[in-house]
């Protein structure tokens, strides 16, 4: 078992306790306590590599971006807690530093066509398949899938909307952080795609592989 796993048990075992509350309720706040503490693990550690590559704003608004709408579109999810925290650390970090790097990020024809990609592709792939169950935790009721598929459209919109903003500071500026910005969003967007895919689930396969063959 993991530590945060332990952690939570050991939170919801004695909450139950405190409080006198049966099994159920118990299960309840361990699983809660699970995911506040698998996602302040995530964020600590996406914190710590924003802050040692200057990339702090970057690495969390890809983060915050896929993670919104993962919410409702669904997704890969990997094996354990920390492979999770760990793939997480890869993956946005990595694509932080490639939004930094790659020069076409700092162009503005290039920033603008691949938004527009990211968006056709993500209102296409989400229409037809949202939302992607979890093997855990599987979605039947007609009635809900269609209310997941329509809130992961609107979030894909919403943060769309919110680049708005940025464009207006680029255009006014000429601001390379803006588009920086705003190809952060579409970066984070452009995941979330993925990992409904079979692309995305063959990525995250071979890194939980590699993690377990590393041990850890």
């Amino acid at each position: 078992m993991y530590l945060i796993e332990r952690l939570s048990k050991q939170i919801a075992s004695s909450t139950a306790k405190a409080l006198n509350l049966d099994k159920d309720r118990e299960e309840v706040i361990a699983y809660g306590a699970l995911n506040f503490l698998h996602t302040m693990m995530t964020t600590v550690l996406l914190v710590l590599f924003g802050l040692l590559f200057g990339l702090l704003l970057e690495v969390l608004l890809i983060a915050l971006t896929s993670a919104a709408i993962r919410k409702y579109s669904g997704g890969m999810h990997a094996n354990s807690p920390n492979h999770c925290a760990i793939i997480s650390l890869l993956l946005f970090g990595g694509l932080s530093l490639a939004v930094k790097y790659i020069p076409l990020f700092t162009q503005f024809v290039a920033v603008l066509v691949f938004q527009a990609i990211v968006l056709f592709s993500a209102l296409i792939l989400f229409a037809a398949l949202c939302p992607v169950d979890s093997p855990n935790k599987m979605i039947t009721n007609p009635e809900k899938r269609r209310k997941l598929r329509r809130t992961s459209i609107i979030m894909v919109l919403l943060f769309q909307a919110l680049t708005i903003p940025l464009w207006i500071w680029y255009l006014n500026t000429g601001e390379d952080m803006a588009l920086r910005l705003i190809a952060c969003t579409s970066t984070g967007l452009a995941w979330q795609v993925l990992s409904i895919t079979i692309i995305g689930r063959y990525i995250i396969n071979k890194i939980e592989f590699l993690l377990t063959r590393m041990g850890v």
